[in-house]
């Protein structure tokens, strides 16, 4: 890393010099958004989206594939997430998400675990 200039050096020496902001935009989605449409998406800055594939250990979200399609038709980075459910076999949460998802494409984001409900953790 070079001084204050927002620059970013590799073992080859090459300076790349950044451009834009100093962070990205980001969305995620789920079946409760409905209809998305992903040009607009991308138009409006969105510079990348995690979508819900997974809920617990047998959920899987309505819209997911759509969605992921569309996602990687637009050029938008995609992740997808787990809502997980602590209450629930992880065991079976992860052989949920990994079916569901199956293999990352090079450009797909990591894998993201979200955590909610905080009844859900009482007394764990």
């Amino acid at each position: 890393m070079t001084e204050a200039n927002d620059s970013i050096s590799n073992d080859t020496h090459t300076t790349v010099e950044a451009t834009g902001p100093s962070f990205l935009n980001g969305v995620d989605i789920s079946h409760f958004q409905g209809s998305v449409d992903f040009e607009k998406l991308k138009a409006a800055g969105i510079a990348f989206v995690f979508i819900k594939a997974t809920e617990g250990g047998t959920l899987v979200d309505e819209k997911f594939a759509v969605y992921w399609k569309a996602a990687k038709a637009a050029g938008i980075p995609r992740g997808a997430y787990h809502f997980f459910r602590p209450k629930g076999s992880v065991q079976a949460q992860i052989a949920n998400f990994v079916n569901t998802v199956g293999s990352l494409k090079v450009g797909d984001l990591p894998p993201v675990v979200d955590l909610e409900v905080p009844e859900d953790w009482a007394n764990i």
